[in-house]
């Protein structure tokens, strides 16, 4: 039993560190759906993201905070959403 235990163990660190190095590309999108290259180059400076322009936003593991930009009603993006894709 203790070897399953070990090997159950391992197989759930290495799908930890698996998710960990997912790298999701995200962009910001206007209420009307075009793409929102301005607002999308803004929240990746701001989140600490790598821009890939003209377009995307590399956020790495975590996407909540460039989310969370691309849909702030503070800045009157109330209506707008973001894509992102691994």
């Amino acid at each position: 039993m203790t070897t399953f235990s070990t090997f159950v163990r391992t197989a759930l660190v290495l799908v930890f560190v698996a998710q960990k190095a997912v790298a999701y590309r995200c962009y910001c999108v206007y209420p009307d759906g075009g793409s929102a290259n301005t607002v999308s180059e803004i929240c990746c400076v701001q989140t600490g993201g790598e821009w890939e322009g003209p377009t995307y936003c590399n956020v790495g593991a975590d996407f909540g905070s460039f989310s969370r930009c691309c849909t702030d009603p503070s800045e009157g993006r109330e209506n707008y959403h973001d894509s992102c894709y691994a």
